[in-house]
């Protein structure tokens, strides 16, 4: 039920006028209509590129290959150096994201 009750709740956050409200639910909950609108031919394409290093990650990180690799090699000062430049990557992308707006600031 959550899956259904999050993407209604942030309906408030998404849309800027009323007119966008079905184009919104459409895209959303594809399943419920035949609206050739919800999903376009290349989404899928399109999102698998934006997100493919971060979904296969998440497959790999997800088992416990991860946690095998790394004690193997933790004295290693490659994984030193790589654990490094994943802290400050990390790092980065939190001080690119510090000028974003606040979450409620339009609501």
């Amino acid at each position: 039920y959550m899956a259904f009750l999050i993407p209604i709740s942030w309906l408030l956050f998404a849309i800027n006028d009323l007119s966008q409200i079905k184009l919104y639910l459409t895209k959303c909950f594809p399943f419920f209509g035949q609206n050739d609108a919800a999903v376009f031919a290349g989404d899928f394409l399109k999102y698998g590129r934006m997100y493919a290093i971060s979904l296969l990650a998440a497959v790999l990180l997800s088992t416990g290959a991860a946690e095998k690799l790394y004690e193997r090699y933790k004295n290693s000062m490659a994984v030193v150096l790589g654990l490094v430049a994943v802290f400050w990557a990390c790092i980065f992308c939190m001080y690119m994201g510090m000028d974003d707006p606040f979450l409620y600031f339009q609501f």
